[in-house]
């Protein structure tokens, strides 16, 4: 049939590196831009972010960067198309949604958006005769694209476009031959080729050569070459966000029993359990409980409530009858197991008091932290929850423990189940998230609670304090004196009384 003009520009189309000096005008670059946005998308979600790189400077750096590419840097202009699923993460986020982490599914259809959108872009150039050139090097160099770029965990630069009008010798070259439309076309299913179509298929590439000398240069030059090691290291550190080896932990279509269950776990030789007030106050911290019990003597009555990791620790009930008191252990499996076990007796509600070491560079030792995210850096959640990525307090109960110390802020921390693993690094990465602590059982309790429909919220208080960096001015420090335990203690346990409504 004859070409119209549409399919005339697309073969037309070939790869410009060299441009005239002369600039894109502003109403052309719109005009690009606006036909990229145009283009097909998943869901009509746009998972990607177009940066238009503009800063000469910058422009100049990525040229060294991706893979030492002069012509980078002197045309005219750039676009870096990114795969971009932070924003509607952070969007579910702020809609209360308390989002998973996204998969390699979301990854995948990220990338497809971004390269459907570029591809847009070209199409639009070459119409309006701007020449464009694909830099599939932005991939390589995770960690210095990451910090140039400023990109945050779920956005990956998955393709980057230099644009500009180009010389008359640009113009003049010939395109490279494509294979036969018959080497890529299957016809419904896959068909692998055997040595002789291989060999058949890429013919028009070695004239002057036999197969085996054109296939090993071309391999050493393209897939063995130095380039393509570093992409692919590059884009498995891009991976790691996506792809949670520990998801596998959690099957959400396991029906099956648990082997031990809380509500076994409680019973000892068949004897029957005596259910807990609805809310409980939850001690993830030394001092506070035994503080409770020592100035409130006859007020406590004790009751069983056997744990599989925390033994025979018992509960307390106040003697409203409106609310207990218990120990929560330490670490995410220990709190899931207080969890679990407190569910099992009734309780609907925990209120837990807690202490944080602090890294958030305006965070002070004595300060109360109210943790309206806390992200999961331990395992047990991962029990529950095939992907997590944070977990959330219930609201309510957040905004009455903000009414009761209004001197607390709302601010995000992390979990973590490796004390000693809390390097500098991870706490700056931790910083950028917006996270000020961390402790080591608040995200199990949010995520195990939630799964578990009950409502819960964490208090807690800056016990140490970190340096923000190796060598800084001051070293790690510890401030927790007994007294400012008790008085800590008391105050939630106020917070719990008026919880149960016994205030």
């Amino acid at each position: 049939m004859e070409m119209n003009e549409i399919l005339r520009q697309l073969h037309q189309r070939k790869s410009v590196r060299a441009f005239a000096d002369r600039p894109v005008e502003p109403e052309v670059k719109r005009a690009i831009l606006e036909a990229a946005m145009a283009a097909p998308t998943a869901g009509n979600q746009q998972m990607y972010t177009i940066l238009d790189i503009t800063d000469p400077a910058l422009r100049q750096r990525l040229a060294v960067t991706c893979d030492n590419q002069p012509f980078i840097a002197q045309a005219p202009m750039a676009l870096i198309f990114c795969a971009d699923f932070q924003k509607w993460h952070d969007a579910f986020a702020e809609g209360g949604c308390s989002p998973r982490r996204p998969g390699v599914g979301e990854l995948v259809l990220a990338v497809t958006d971004a390269a459907i959108a570029a591809q847009n872009a070209v199409t639009a150039a070459q119409s309006l005769g701007v020449g464009s050139c694909y830099i599939g090097d932005i991939l390589e160099n995770c960690e210095t694209h990451r910090e140039l770029l400023g990109l945050p965990e779920y956005v990956i630069p998955s393709a980057m476009l230099v644009l500009g009008y180009p010389t008359p010798q640009q113009m003049e070259r010939k395109k490279p031959e494509r294979c036969r439309l018959e080497d890529i076309v299957c016809e419904n299913v896959y068909r692998r080729k055997d040595g002789a179509a291989l060999r058949a298929m890429f013919v028009g590439r070695h004239p002057q050569l036999s197969y085996e000398e054109w296939a090993s240069r071309f391999c050493a030059r393209k897939y063995h070459s130095d380039f393509s090691r570093e992409m692919t290291r590059s884009v498995g550190k891009y991976l790691q966000s996506w792809a949670d080896p520990v998801s596998d932990w959690c099957d959400e279509d396991d029906d099956t029993p648990p082997v031990i269950a809380a509500e076994k776990q409680l019973c000892k030789e068949g004897e029957p359990v005596e259910r807990l007030p609805e809310t409980a106050l939850v001690f993830f911290m030394g001092r506070g409980m035994k503080h409770l019990l020592e100035t409130m003597p006859g007020e406590w009555q004790e009751r069983p409530a056997r744990r599989f990791l925390n033994g025979d620790k018992p509960a307390y009930v106040h003697r409203s009858g409106r609310l207990c008191m218990i120990h929560g252990g330490y670490g995410a499996p220990q709190a899931a197991d207080t969890v679990e076990t407190l569910r099992a007796l009734g309780v609907k509600r925990m209120i837990c008091a807690g202490m944080c070491g602090g890294y958030g560079a305006d965070t002070a030792l004595g300060d109360v932290i109210l943790p309206n995210r806390a992200f999961a850096e331990e395992g047990a959640s991962r029990h529950y929850y095939g992907r997590i990525d944070f977990a959330t307090p219930s609201p309510r109960l957040l905004e009455r423990a903000a009414a009761h110390f209004p001197e607390g802020r709302a601010l995000p921390v992390v979990t973590t189940d490796a004390v000693f693993r809390q390097t500098f690094r991870k706490e700056a990465l931790w910083r950028e998230k917006g996270a000020v602590g961390v402790d080591m059982e608040c995200s199990a309790v949010f995520s195990i609670g939630r799964k578990l429909g009950m409502e819960t919220v964490m208090v807690m208080v800056v016990s140490d304090r970190h340096p923000l960096a190796p060598g800084g001015e001051t070293d790690w420090q510890w401030h927790m004196p007994k007294e400012s335990r008790e008085r800590f203690a008391q105050r939630c346990f106020e917070l719990a009384l008026e919880s149960s409504g016994v205030l």
